[in-house]
């Protein structure tokens, strides 16, 4: 048993370590997570849930001058939302979009992919964070572009992952990534209408129930 456990550890932590793999050798990283099956789904989960700790720290820690944010008015649901949603809109759009095109990736390989595509993400979140409570506001230039950084590197990660997973040409990968973010916002904009039916229901029903109760 405690073997097993040894053993457990040793592989979510060679999963961690395989991200900075990853982020530095895209095209060989994805290949050898599908392949090779290097990497695992508690390491990407891991890296999600750095994400949204470390979102949380820069709305909270960053120096006062930059953050806008009102510190005492702290939602840790809405900065899980604002990353787990995407991510999750992302797999499911993705995997659909893979799926109709003939992809070789599966649904796991996609969660593991984006787990390991938002690093540099993470990364630059927190530098971001330690920056803010350093440089004076003449030097706030320098912090947009540690954003932009993190954005363009896993840009270029997810794109990365699109093509190696999935066995994709150049073509066919920016279709698929076109077609996830078209799918992406069809997905979007069918949840809205189903809560807004659903309200509509409800002041429906309500409506109802309240004039049934005016009458007795």
């Amino acid at each position: 048993m405690k073997e097993q456990t040894y053993a457990h550890k040793a592989s979510i932590s060679s999963g961690l370590k395989y991200g900075f793999i990853i982020i530095f050798k895209p095209f060989a990283g994805f290949s050898d997570m599908k392949n090779e099956k290097k990497g695992n789904i508690i390491s990407s989960l891991i890296f999600i849930f750095l994400l949204i700790l470390s979102s949380i720290i820069m709305q909270q820690y960053s120096g006062f001058i930059f953050n806008t944010n009102n510190v005492k008015l702290l939602n840790i649901i809405d900065e899980i939302t604002k990353v787990i949603g995407p991510i999750i809109l992302w797999c499911i759009a993705s995997w659909c979009v893979t799926t109709l095109i003939d992809g070789e990736g599966s649904f796991k390989d996609i969660v593991m992919s984006i787990g390991y595509a938002i690093i540099p993400l993470l990364l630059t979140r927190i530098l971001y964070t330690v920056l803010t409570n350093i440089l004076i506001l003449d030097e706030g230039a320098v912090n947009g572009v540690i954003l932009s950084i993190g954005t363009i590197w896993m840009g270029l990660l997810v794109f990365s992952s699109t093509l190696t997973i999935h066995q994709f040409s150049f073509s066919k990968t920016i279709f698929a990534i076109g077609a996830s973010i078209v799918s992406i916002g069809i997905i979007i904009f069918i949840g809205l209408l189903f809560i807004n039916l659903i309200e509509q229901m409800y002041d429906y029903f309500y409506s109802i129930f309240r004039e049934i109760l005016l009458r007795l």
